[in-house]
């Protein structure tokens, strides 16, 4: 009688362990799997911050051109009606 309640809580003993390797190899693979998508996520995140650099930079030089000719045109404006005026 003893031994069919040893057979019994060894077979429940490998059950658990095989059950409790199956849950180790899944956690594993999760945890590599959420790792890899925060990489590949950081990744993004990284490219994007250089296009937004890039854009900022590019609009920030088309503005400062846009007030240079401003300037230039206000300044050759300004010339034309001292002329003009003789002042």
């Amino acid at each position: 009688m003893l031994s069919i309640f040893k057979r019994i809580k060894e077979f429940i003993d490998a059950q658990m362990r095989k059950l409790m390797e199956k849950q180790e190899a899944w956690l594993e693979k999760l945890v590599k799997t959420l790792e890899q998508k925060e990489k590949e996520r950081s990744l993004r995140e990284e490219e994007w911050r250089k296009q937004e650099a890039a854009r900022i930079e590019k609009e920030h030089k088309f503005w400062a051109k846009e007030r240079a000719w401003i300037e230039a045109r206000d300044s050759a404006l300004m010339d034309a009606l001292k002329n003009i005026t003789g002042k």
